[in-house]
C-alpha cells in the first residue's frame, strides 16, 4: 500500500455538479481532514468534512451554498498507488465557517439515507408466505424517491413471513425496523444504496475480506469484545491503517501474534474512518462480531495449536 493520500470533494446542488475540491497534501491544494461515522443499522451515516488554508474563491462559492435548494456531498478518499474510493455520501446539513488564526475553515456535515429515512412513507399489505426479499424491496422502492438506490444484490434474505402477513404503514424505516426485528435481517443505507442481510454467523460468499495484521503493517490495536453470557467473546474492536475500500458488513481477517486466540474473522458492525491529507495516519476504527466459518475455524487451530 502507498502512503502518498489523495482526497476529492465533491458538492451538488440539486444533483448537478457544482464544484470539486482536490487535496494531495502539497501548499497549492486545501488541507482537508474528515471523520466518517458508518453503522449497518436503519440510521443515517453521519460524516464530517474539515477544509483549511481556503482562497477567497473558495469561501465565496461555499457561503453560497447556504442559498441553495438542496446539497449533497461526495467523498473520495485513497493512496496514490490504489486509486480513490467512494468513502462517503449524503445530504449537507450543516455549513459551519469560522476564523481561526490567519485561517478560514469550513466544517462541512452531512448524512448519508437522512432525508429517505425520515420522509419515506409506504401503506401495503402482505399476504402470508410472501418471501422477506419481495417485501424488503418493495419497502426499498419507496426509498427511492427520496434519492435511494435499490440494488437486488444487495438484498440477501431467506425464508417468509407468517400466516398473518405483513402490514407497512406510515414511515417506511419503522415498518423496516419491524420487520428485521422479528425476522432477524439487518437493513442500511450505505453511500446512498440499500442494502439488506440476514443475521447469521456464517460468513456469505458475497462479503469482503481485509486481512489487518502486524505482518501487514496495517494493525494499531484490538481489544477482545467479552459477552455477559458465560463471558464469552462475542467480537472484537479493532484499529488499523485505513483501508478506504472497507464498508460495514465486510470480513476483516484479524491476525495476531502477540493474542494468536482472538485470531479469526470479523464482520464489521460499525466503522468510523479518519484522516486528512497531512495527518502522519489514516485510521479505521471497527467494532465487529464474531464470524464462524469452517475453513477459518480449522485455519485458526492451526495457528493457535
Amino acid at each position: 500500500m502507498g502512503w502518498l493520500r489523495r482526497i476529492a470533494l465533491n458538492l451538488y446542488v440539486n444533483g448537478s455538479l457544482y464544484k470539486t475540491y482536490f487535496s494531495d497534501g502539497t501548499r497549492k491544494t486545501l488541507d482537508i481532514k474528515f471523520n466518517i461515522q458508518k453503522t449497518c443499522v436503519g440510521a443515517p451515516n453521519e460524516s464530517t468534512v474539515i477544509l483549511t488554508n481556503t482562497s477567497p474563491d473558495t469561501k465565496k462559492y461555499l457561503m453560497s451554498l447556504t442559498n441553495k435548494d438542496e446539497i449533497s456531498v461526495e467523498l473520495f478518499a485513497g493512496y496514490e498507488d490504489e486509486g480513490m474510493t467512494l468513502l462517503s455520501s449524503g445530504n449537507l446539513i450543516k455549513l459551519f465557517p469560522e476564523r481561526q488564526g490567519t485561517s478560514d475553515i469550513f466544517t462541512l456535515t452531512f448524512l448519508d439515507g437522512s432525508k429517505a429515512i425520515s420522509q419515506s412513507h409506504l401503506e401495503a399489505q402482505f399476504n402470508g408466505g410472501t418471501s422477506l426479499t419481495d417485501i424488503v424491496l418493495a419497502l426499498a422502492k419507496s426509498f427511492e424517491k427520496n434519492g435511494v438506490k435499490v440494488d437486488t444484490t444487495k438484498i440477501n434474505l431467506t425464508g417468509t413471513v407468517g400466516k398473518r402477513g405483513f402490514t407497512a404503514y406510515g414511515r417506511t424505516a419503522t415498518a423496516l425496523d419491524k420487520l428485521a426485528a422479528s425476522y432477524n435481517f439487518t437493513w442500511s443505507i450505505q453511500d446512498g444504496v440499500f442494502q439488506a442481510y440476514m443475521d447469521q454467523k456464517q460468513k456469505r460468499a458475497s462479503q469482503a475480506v481485509y486481512k489487518v495484521s502486524v505482518k501487514e503493517k496495517n494493525l494499531l490495536k484490538a481489544t477482545p469484545e467479552i459477552g455477559e453470557k458465560y463471558m464469552q467473546q462475542v467480537g472484537m474492536k479493532i484499529e488499523a491503517i485505513l483501508n478506504p475500500k472497507c464498508k460495514c458488513m465486510d470480513i476483516i481477517e484479524l491476525e495476531s501474534i502477540v493474542y494468536p486466540d482472538y485470531n479469526g474473522q470479523y464482520e464489521i458492525h460499525n466503522l468510523t474512518m479518519s484522516g486528512g491529507t497531512k495527518d502522519m495516519d489514516w485510521k479505521m476504527e471497527i467494532d465487529s462480531k464474531t464470524i464462524n466459518d469452517g475453513l477459518w475455524g480449522k485455519i485458526k487451530s492451526f495457528i493457535v495449536g
